[in-house]
């Protein structure tokens, strides 16, 4: 939601300032960071364990097919209704899309009532209330190589 809230501003925040489009973008990206850890832990606690590997597969492929798409349909829209409708038009489908997923989504029992029953020990003990050890995270080499990597990714792009 963040990164379609700062996308449907940036129009508004290249007519303010230089400033304030370059603190939108920023922000855009820390929205847009949210992204992969929220859908993996999405995958982890609603797909069983055999399907999680494809699961995860199809939201990587789906965020970049995304990219393509809108890459693809922009020029036609900038041409017929100027620069700033593809920032209008992907902020309000982002935000759509967030809000049917706060409607139907939810972190609950992964498998419901009848399926994966075997499975629920295996994501309950998953779940447990333990603190999030952020310095770890943030100091971790491996975490700093997928943050630099996806950084030069994107940069490319």
């Amino acid at each position: 939601v963040a990164w379609s809230l700062m996308t449907l501003l940036t129009p508004w925040a290249a007519a303010t300032s230089v400033d304030a489009l370059v603190v939108g973008r920023f922000l855009v990206g820390l929205g847009e960071g949210l992204a992969p850890p929220s859908g993996v832990r999405v995958v982890s606690t609603w797909m069983p364990e055999a399907e999680r590997s494809r699961a995860v597969a199809l939201f990587g492929s789906g965020s970049k097919l995304g990219n393509i798409v809108v890459l693809a349909l922009a020029p036609s829209v900038i041409a017929s209704l100027g620069w700033q409708a593809v920032f209008y038009t992907c902020g309000v489908l982002g935000l759509l899309w967030g809000a049917i997923w706060a409607a139907l989504g939810r972190d609950k029992d992964p498998c419901g009532p009848e399926s994966c029953s075997a499975e629920l020990p295996e994501v309950a003990a998953a779940n447990d209330d333990r603190p999030i050890p952020w310095l770890q995270i943030i100091s971790s080499p491996p975490v700093w190589g997928v943050f630099l990597a996806h950084f030069g990714n994107n940069w490319g792009m």
